[in-house]
């Protein structure tokens, strides 16, 4: 997801896209890539970036094809079959007119623009099916003029959230008339800390416990391939709910209010907030749609989505374009299993209900679940192929509930050709789950999009509430702990 920006507001990027290796400019797919490309998972990345004045078209569209974007080698490049039967990139020239949808008229009656970019997402993803095409660069920029919205369709073997806005960050530029004082320091990307052992003795049982997890692991992607799935409930998904329309709401947070939460529990993370805001919210919402799919200890099963580059946080374009194998451009994930169940405690001790969520995760970061996860699945491409593994992820997808997955994203406003930047959001498809929930932060707020197969949640709207409400929950509980009382 990106924007073009005028020669003399990009940053000085075209020389590191123009060097960059020939590895990453004629290369193989990932193994990710290639199951993303998979009939089972064709996995697409919408995108919706708004701006503050009216979008100038014939600007951006003589812009566009000198933007970082266009040309990224990524974006210039069409997928090919090479003599040994592997998927390569191959470079290509990009017909910018191809690319470029512009609609100058409302896209709906509504006259809410979310609502209205919201239907359009919902409508672009409703045909992700039959997409991309195989003749040109697997993207698309949807210019709706009268929402001020720009919409992006990018294919996800093309890379990751973190790819994307890291191509997002080279193509705009800080928005000068807020002051920096205000914004803070730019947060970029630091280095992963593990954690030594402490003597043999804690290495020997911690590389005993790893092997346990791993195997442990390995045994419930099996299961999950085969006869264990969550309990049924009113946003079960299932085989074939890939192909059902779907419905976008958006829910919004303050991070400020996530922080508060945060530091209500110590060693917590935004993480551990933003999942514990998931349970809350998707118990409450089943409570109040159907509460006989409720009981105590009901379960349900999330996949985590996890950035596992050696570093975390913002990227650099140029950093990721030299040939980093800890920050290279691409499809670096894992996947973190995250059980749910419901105790109905939960409601009035939310903090428990964080703590709990915390220290589970906590636990799966101690053996890297995300990198093991992610290391997994490429070496089971080589070994059995991405058809294979597309449809062992499917099986798994058919028997857990809802994707989660959290971007970060730049604190300071940006500006493309000068037109500040009010929001950014990002949400993809090809999963046989009913609920996908992608959250990005962007200049002190995060907006998370709910994606529905509307035929299975008809409310998005009233679900994308309880999340609000639970975060609302959860910082009024924090600001009554000692912690956070005693510093106000």
């Amino acid at each position: 997801m990106t924007l073009a920006a005028s020669d003399s507001t990009t940053r000085p990027i075209d020389q590191a896209i123009m060097s960059a290796p020939a590895s990453v400019l004629n290369e193989p797919l990932t193994p990710t890539g290639r199951i993303y490309l998979q009939k089972k998972i064709n996995q697409v990345i919408l995108g919706a970036v708004g701006v503050r004045d009216p979008i100038d078209v014939d600007r951006l569209r003589l812009t566009l094809p000198h933007s970082p974007m266009v040309n990224h080698p990524r974006f210039s490049s069409l997928v090919s079959r090479g003599i040994r039967g592997e998927d390569r990139w191959k470079g290509s020239l990009v017909n910018v007119d191809d690319h470029v949808i512009v609609l100058e008229n409302p896209v709906s009656a509504d006259h809410d623009d979310e609502a209205a970019v919201n239907e359009y997402l919902a409508g672009l993803s409703d045909t992700c099916s039959d997409w991309p095409v195989s003749d040109r660069p697997l993207w698309e920029m949807h210019i709706l003029v009268a929402h001020r919205c720009l919409v992006f369709r990018i294919h996800h073997s093309l890379g990751d959230g973190t790819s994307l806005i890291a191509l997002l960050l080279a193509s705009c530029t800080r928005e000068a008339s807020i002051p920096l004082e205000e914004l803070g320091p730019r947060v970029t990307a630091e280095r992963r800390t593990i954690s030594k052992p402490n003597g043999w003795k804690d290495g020997a049982v911690r590389t005993m416990s790893d092997i346990w997890q791993r195997a442990a692991y390995i045994m419930e992607l099996m299961a999950r391939t085969t006869f264990l799935k969550d309990s049924r409930t009113i946003i079960s998904g299932g085989n074939g709910v890939e192909m059902l329309p779907r419905k976008v709401a958006t829910a919004r947070f303050s991070m400020e209010d996530m922080h508060i939460v945060k530091f209500s529990e110590a060693g917590a993370t935004i993480n551990d907030v933003l999942c514990t805001i998931i349970s809350i919210g998707l118990f409450r919402y089943i409570k109040q749609r159907s509460p006989g799919d409720l009981k105590q200890g009901t379960k349900m099963t999330g996949i985590v989505v996890a950035n596992v580059r050696e570093k975390r946080g913002l990227l650099e374009l140029p950093e990721m374009l030299g040939g980093c194998p800890g920050t290279r451009w691409g499809n670096k994930v894992g996947y973190i299993f995250l059980p749910l169940d419901y105790r109905v405690n939960d409601f009035h001790d939310q903090l428990g209900c964080l703590r709990r969520i915390k220290a589970t995760l906590d636990g799966k970061k101690a053996w890297s679940e995300a990198s093991f996860s992610s290391k997994l699945f490429e070496s089971a491409v080589s070994y059995a192929g991405p058809k294979a593994v597309s449809i062992v992820k499917h099986r798994i997808c058919c028997n857990t509930t809802f994707v989660i997955s959290n971007i970060f994203g730049p604190m300071e406003e940006l500006a493309v050709m000068g037109n500040p930047i009010t929001y950014i959001r990002m949400t993809s498809t090809g999963l046989p789950h009913a609920l996908f929930m992608h959250m990005v932060s962007y200049a002190g707020r995060a907006d998370m999009q709910v994606l529905a197969a509307k035929h299975i949640i008809p409310d998005p709207e009233f679900l994308a509430y309880c999340f609000e409400e639970a975060l609302v929950g959860l910082k009024q509980a924090a600001m009554e702990t000692p912690s956070i009382s005693s510093s106000q």
